[in-house]
């Protein structure tokens, strides 16, 4: 899940001590030689303004947990009530989310025990809590709890934690005051990046984040700043160095490894100083990406085992996805293949349970949070290109000497030949392994790939059941049949024998099915189809198949009224060699002096579009109803 600056406290340190007794290492920190000493210290440290986590928040669990099972022994109920609040930030600000949401639930059903502001801070953290887990069901609530009693006024960070960045960015660039420069247009500006980073806006997300640097840098060189604060002051450097790892998150996001790298380090270094752990675990994967890519695998294996040993149990989802597909890469740029497929399958089971909880989350947030008539089609691009290609060495054959006699020569030429043929059976037999891992990579994208669509698709099906305008409805049922025409391409691919072509004449005959279930097919129109049985790329199907949708829905919809119809499919070899799809219906033909260019239509822009793709000629007419004629490779 996604953190932002203005919801987050530091994730910082490792647990020092999990027994029920306190070490003379932890009493010699604050001293907490008893209840009323550890309850002293932290609300001592909490009107500071400093911030309680000065050290390790390891050094606060152990005290903390011995204590609250002291009290639960002796049935202290004051004490207990004392000690919720402590325990539960601790729980927090160390990612156990499942602990201490049940106290913060207690915590604000005693609402009279908090003071203002730890009533505040309890509510945000609890919110906080809900949305890591992805819980946006009861995050939402408290959020308009929140906006209601004015300690918020946006719904930014629910519509980025729905993945609904478009959405977020309009909502913060409407809902939050833009700061005088200082602590707060710093924040302002790192928000916005992080905004934009999300939603893949790379070049506004760079000049957001320098803009925060900049803001950064003016802090630093200043003795007053606009929100100085005790907590500014201790944690200026760490921010100012954030903003610059950040963007060399992103230069790796846009694959610009070398100038990344001396930013991430940079940021990692300095969060060592103020014990933040996250941001270096995030950033140390950044690393070992970036050196995967520049061939240094040795260190990239050196940072994979560093984020290994210290993510440990610790509730980041996030940070596990990733470790896992950087693993996945890792073991394939070493060509241990089976291990590359093995951490793949684990990161697309992480990655399709927190795809489910975000498709959820988001449906929750557009009915909840969105007006009905706002659409929203949402589709995550993820990497398609798998290498495919990997040279074979060549066997060279030895040339040998013509001067030794003839035995000593046969005997030369039947060695050499037999151990030329057993080299090459190795090699076909390594190239049929090799090919067979990536085999196994391929379909697993096209089953990711065919997923997304439907997934795509059942939105769009969603918000038209919803809508009650017309030609609305229409149009998301256009893009429905549209999608469905390409998820039946990778649908097709995983079932096949081959994983880089389909039959087009099967291709044809479900999309014409599809397209028929998809508008209705009129009581006396009936479809023909007259297809040569060839094998066409994934390229050049996905495009055929969207030209093809779009006629036969153009023809359901205006060729015939309510007479009866005809519409004829036929693929076939042209005069000089080339392949030529002809589509015709016996309806009411095109109007006089119509003109594809010319056209205002949808449907017919993206034919003409697409025939471009391909590079096919388009040419329509009517003869007794409307003629479409595409030729592909003509000679």
């Amino acid at each position: 899940m996604r953190f932002y600056l203005t919801c987050i406290c530091l994730l910082i340190g490792s647990l020092a001590l999990t027994s029920q007794e306190l070490s003379d290492e932890v009493k010699s920190v604050y001293n907490f030689n008893s209840t009323d000493r550890f309850i002293h210290v932290w609300d001592s440290l909490e009107q500071s303004g400093h911030g309680v986590f000065q050290n390790p928040v390891g050094e606060w669990l152990a005290p903390a947990e011995y204590f609250y099972e002291q009290a639960k022994l002796n049935q202290d109920t004051l004490t207990l009530q004392k000690l919720d609040y402590p325990l539960a930030i601790v729980y927090h600000t160390l990612a156990l989310y499942e602990k201490c949401i049940p106290l913060l639930v207690e915590l604000l059903e005693q609402r009279e025990l908090l003071s203002e502001k730890r009533y505040q801070y309890a509510i945000l953290k609890l919110e906080e809590a809900y949305r890591r887990t992805g819980n946006l069901k009861e995050a939402i609530p408290l959020r308009k709890q929140r906006i209601e009693a004015g300690f918020d006024h946006s719904f930014w960070e629910i519509y980025a934690e729905a993945d609904l960045f478009t959405e977020a960015i309009k909502d913060f660039k409407h809902s939050v005051e833009f700061p005088a420069q200082g602590w707060n247009r710093m924040v302002y500006f790192m928000d916005l990046a992080s905004l934009y980073k999300e939603n893949g806006d790379y070049d506004s997300a760079i000049y957001y984040y320098d803009k925060a640097y900049e803001d950064g840098q003016y802090i630093m060189a200043r003795v007053e700043y606009d929100g100085k604060s005790p907590y500014t002051e201790s944690n200026k450097h760490y921010w100012t160095a954030y903003s610059r790892g950040m963007i060399g998150q992103v230069l790796v996001a846009q694959g610009n490894y070398e100038p990344a790298i001396p930013l991430l380090i940079k940021d990692i270094e300095v969060s060592k100083t103020i014990h933040e752990v996250d941001n270096t675990l995030n950033k140390r994967l950044d690393l070992a990406e970036c050196f995967i890519h520049l061939g240094d695998l040795p260190r990239a294996a050196s940072y994979i085992d560093t984020v290994k040993n210290l993510l440990g149990n610790r509730g980041w989802l996030a940070t596990k996805l990733r470790l896992l597909e950087v693993e996945a890469e890792y073991f394939y740029e070493t060509e241990q293949y089976g291990n590359a497929a093995k951490y793949l399958k684990e990161f697309n089971k992480l990655n399709d349970s927190l795809n489910e909880l975000s498709n959820r989350n988001n449906l929750i947030a557009m009915t909840t949070l969105l007006d009905s008539d706002q659409q929203r089609a949402i589709l995550a691009e993820q990497k398609l290109e798998i290498e495919k290609s990997n040279s074979i060495k060549k066997v060279q054959n030895n040339q040998l000497n013509l001067l030794i006699s003839g035995i000593v020569i046969l005997v030369l030429v039947i060695v050499v030949l037999f151990l030329n043929y057993k080299q090459k059976l190795n090699s076909k037999l390594e190239a049929e392994r090799k090919l067979e891992q990536k085999e196994i990579f391929l379909r697993e994208l096209h089953h990711r790939i065919k997923n997304n669509l439907q997934i795509t698709s059942g939105l769009l099906q969603l918000q038209a059941d919803k809508s009650k305008d017309d030609f609305v409805n229409s149009a998301l049922r256009e893009s429905k049949g549209r999608i469905r025409s390409m998820a039946l391409i990778h649908n097709l691919l995983i079932g096949d024998n081959s994983i880089s072509s389909v039959s087009l004449k099967k291709y044809i005959e479900e999309l014409v099915e599809l397209v028929e279930a998809g508008l209705g097919q009129p009581k006396d129109t009936r479809v023909t189809t007259s297809i040569e049985d060839l094998e066409v790329s994934g390229e050049l199907a996905v495009p055929l198949g969207l030209i093809i949708n779009e006629i036969l829905t153009n023809s359901y919809k205006y060729a015939f009224d309510s007479s009866p119809g005809e519409i004829s499919i036929r693929f076939y070899k042209g005069e000089h060699g080339g392949e030529t799809l002809e589509i015709r219906d016996n309806g009411k033909g095109f109007p006089e002096h119509f003109s594809i260019e010319k056209s205002n239509s949808l449907g017919m822009q993206l034919i003409t579009m697409l025939c471009g793709q391909i590079r096919a000629k388009l040419n329509i007419f009517s003869d007794h109803g409307a003629v479409y004629v595409i030729q592909l490779n003509e000679g």
